[in-house]
């Protein structure tokens, strides 16, 4: 059984385009995720039982445990998985149905992580997806469970998608430290914070894409050529356009190019 831990940063609209939105996290097996844990909860420290990093007020002070923490992941060869979606391009190329139907760019962001994970596996192999509790997503994550995963049956790999508090496991931890850092290191590359969570991002290889505008461009051309751009289209379509892997170009979601550079 793999499994892989999403979180997600910069979900709520910004007042400026220029902003990601981000899912991101770890993937690995049980053996793994075991013996990752002994070692983030050591690098915690006694005062801390969970890192968040939306909490953190002052991050000078927190940089020699960031920094520690930062290659736990890597040392446990956990893989590391992001998407990404400009607040911008969203808004730009995806026409105001679609942009209603979709929800929000949190949804193609984790559709594109759990697609890639996915393709990482192999084809004995199970995974389950464990998001962070976010109430700005849990509808869409519940649902698209439901309807994906328990009455389509779309993907057989796929034995579970839940929600989790933060407070009920660690393994939620890094996933909060890297969609934070990749949202901070691309929209504002340079700035204290970015900089001092770097440790998270590694070597920069993920499994993963930010997705460009042509990209998004080709998802809105797709979705209304098979009717998605009318005021309400069966869900159960939407999800199938969205999840299944037959009909849709892989370009539309890189299951071409699995890997990219957070760096580059």
């Amino acid at each position: 059984m793999m499994t892989a831990y999403f979180d997600e940063s910069g979900t709520h609209k910004p007042g400026s385009q220029d902003h990601l939105c981000v899912v991101a996290g770890y993937l690995g097996n049980e053996a793994q995720w075991s013996s990752f844990v002994a070692d983030w909860i050591a690098g915690l420290g006694p005062r801390r039982k969970n890192l968040h990093l939306r909490k953190i007020r002052n991050f000078q002070r927190a940089e020699n445990m960031l920094k520690n923490l930062g290659g736990v992941p890597d040392k446990y060869n956990l893989q590391r998985v992001a998407c990404g979606v400009w607040w911008g391009d969203y808004q730009r190329e995806l026409v105001p149905e679609l942009q209603a139907n979709l929800s929000h760019p949190f949804i193609l962001a984790a559709i594109g992580c759990m697609a890639r994970a996915i393709h990482c596996i192999s084809d004995l192999d199970k995974i389950q997806f464990i998001f962070g509790e976010q109430k700005l997503s849990d509808d869409n994550l519940i649902a698209l469970d439901r309807i994906v995963f328990r009455q389509l049956k779309l993907n057989q790999r796929v034995s579970l998608t839940a929600i989790m508090a933060y407070e009920n496991t660690v393994c939620l931890d890094p996933a909060d430290y890297l969609a934070f850092e990749v949202r901070e290191y691309k929209s504002f590359k340079g700035s204290e914070k970015a900089n001092i969570c770097l440790p998270i991002l590694g070597d920069g290889s993920a499994v993963g894409c930010i997705f460009s505008r042509d990209r998004l461009k080709s998802i809105n051309d797709y979705f209304t050529k098979h009717g998605m751009a009318v005021e309400s289209p069966p869900r159960e379509k939407m999800i199938d356009l969205l999840i299944h892997p037959d009909p849709i170009d892989p370009a539309l979601f890189g299951a071409g190019s699995l890997r990219f550079n957070i760096f580059s």
